[in-house]
């Protein structure tokens, strides 16, 4: 398969809700997506493109989060806010807080592993 191709599959499997559509959308049975998609250059560009929409989903994310602890902090200071709005509110700011406490954690565990695996 050429590299076009190649591009052109990815572009359908990453564009499309199922493989089903993504086969229509490129003139292919099911099965031929299917068995194109095992080849291993068109697994590779699949798992590089994938990895780099997540990025991108990744820092929009991260670009937001700033204005939504400000929001959550705003709504926890704000007496009108009815009680069971502002629990919501504390949960959702200590659960981010411990998920970033426990990645941060994860990330240097794994980089002391990766390093000691490299010695």
């Amino acid at each position: 398969m050429t590299e076009k191709k190649n591009e052109l599959i990815v572009a359908a499997v990453l564009g499309h809700r199922t493989l089903e559509g993504a086969a229509r959308r490129l003139g292919l049975t099911y099965n031929g997506l299917w068995r194109a998609m095992q080849r291993p250059e068109v697994k590779e560009a699949l798992v590089e493109a994938r990895r780099a929409a997540l990025d991108a989903c990744l820092r929009a994310l991260q670009a937001g989060l700033g204005e939504a602890v400000a929001t959550l902090r705003k709504i926890l200071a704000d007496p009108k806010v009815s009680p069971g709005v502002r629990v919501r509110a504390c949960g959702a700011v200590l659960d981010a807080g411990l998920r970033a406490i426990t990645l941060d954690e994860i990330e240097k565990r794994l980089a002391a592993l990766e390093s000691a695996r490299r010695k």
